[in-house]
């Protein structure tokens, strides 16, 4: 099983075991991925390599020894000399990050139980332009899910968007058609998870250009319009970030647009690479993600990745300005092992067009 882990003690069990396999010749490669699947951890073929290099250039001490000069060494590195670890965490109290990497540990680890998983992942339904026909059969066709995802831009917020578009919806209209939607989410299922999209990014948005700074947090935190739905339901709960990761699968609803079919979840998935030190874990074997409104498969360096459509009707400002590829109605689903591996096999998008 995968947990929250992102360094390695070389001692007891762990370290007998990488000796062993030195022992019999198998390589720094395939003995990171035996070690990493037998104890539970994301170990790279790097630390099998530099832990081996480290005991060659000390085979006169014991392995014990070793481990204890390392992690007096560590402990010796980490002490401040000029300031305290008040002034540490004063220096991080704006730092948003911070938060953002607790909260998705948080969920990391509560669904990291050892148990299989069917996940089914609703993105881009866009409130008021629900398409209530796809929903139902979403709903109908997966009511075994252990867990339902809204990945992003439930809301369209179209209250404030800068778009020109024909009709003006009045912000209580959406709210009285997305509490329909959760309804039947929360007497279906025992969780969901919603997470951001880039329409519900216009709230803060609008926030920032138009209350004055010293407003803007109380009114980010106490009138956004995604926490107040939300928090009415038991089994729904709000993630403030556009990511989430469940074992070994990303859901994402990323900000940017490529033109290109699928670069678009291709980028996503090296700027996750890139970012690693933000997830609760940094193995991940799949990337699925909301957004472009299209839908399509890619294997690409042993990481499955799929851009799983939207589950909206057309708004207006797609006739007055249409777009260069054809929008694909559909959901995506998402098996993972006891161990929380994402079956890449049966993980899929489902195309309801």
């Amino acid at each position: 099983m995968y947990f929250l882990r992102k360094n390695v003690s070389w001692t007891g069990e762990i370290e007998k075991r990488r000796e062993e396999l030195d022992s019999i010749g198998i390589g720094p490669t395939r003995s990171a991925q035996i070690l990493s699947k037998e104890f539970g951890t994301n170990i790279t073929k790097d630390m099998v390599a530099g832990r081996k290099k480290i005991l060659k250039k000390k085979n006169g001490q014991s392995n014990q020894e070793i481990t204890k000069n390392i992690e007096k060494q560590i402990m010796q590195q980490e002490q401040l000399t000029f300031f305290t670890e008040e002034d540490v965490n004063e220096s991080k109290k704006y730092i948003r990050i911070e938060k953002v990497k607790k909260e998705l540990s948080d969920v990391y680890e509560k669904y990291n139980d050892g148990k299989k998983k069917k996940i089914l992942s609703l993105s881009d339904i866009h409130v008021p332009y629900a398409n209530i026909k796809a929903i139902d059969k979403a709903i109908k066709d997966n009511l075994d899910a252990d867990l339902v995802i809204i990945s992003g831009d439930l809301l369209d917020n179209e209250a404030m968007s800068t778009y020109d578009n024909i009709t003006e919806w009045d912000l209580s209209e959406e709210f009285n058609q997305v509490r329909k939607i959760l309804k039947v989410l929360n007497d279906n299922f025992s969780e969901i998870l919603v997470i951001e999209g880039n329409h519900e990014g216009r709230f803060s948005r609008y926030i920032t250009r138009n209350i004055k700074p010293s407003l803007r947090e109380y009114a980010i935190e106490r009138l956004n319009p995604l926490k107040y739905i939300t928090e009415k339901y038991e089994n729904i709960h709000l993630v403030n970030y556009n990511t989430v990761q469940i074992g070994s699968c990303i859901f994402k609803h990323p900000n940017k647009y490529n033109s290109p079919e699928l670069r678009t979840v291709v980028n996503e998935k090296d700027i996750l690479k890139a970012n690693e030190d933000v997830l609760p874990n940094n193995f991940f074997n799949m990337v699925m993600i909301g957004h472009t409104h299209q839908a399509g498969e890619y294997f690409y360096n042993h990481v499955k990745l799929i851009e799983q459509g939207c589950l909206c009707l057309t708004p207006d400002y797609r006739v007055n300005e249409p777009i260069k590829r054809i929008w694909t109605t559909g959901y995506g689903i998402v098996y993972l092992d006891e161990n929380g591996i994402a079956d890449l096999n049966k993980s899929k998008f489902v195309c309801l067009d």
